[in-house]
């Protein structure tokens, strides 16, 4: 499994369109791979920080 984060990502055809120019691309073996969105979509850098900083001030 990839999972692929941002904004960008966020477009449902982004994601189409990846999966269809990656499977062009790989092994036959390797086609199973599934590229799937990340499931913070576009908060993870802000959730990643917020637990730094809750990290940092405790």
């Amino acid at each position: 499994r990839i999972i692929l984060g941002g904004g960008i990502m966020a477009q449902e055809y982004v994601l189409s369109e990846v999966n269809r120019k990656v499977k062009a691309q790989i092994a036959p073996g390797l086609r199973i791979v599934e590229i799937v969105p990340a499931k913070l979509a576009n908060t993870a850098g802000m959730m990643g920080a917020v637990s730094l900083a809750e990290k940092l001030l405790a």
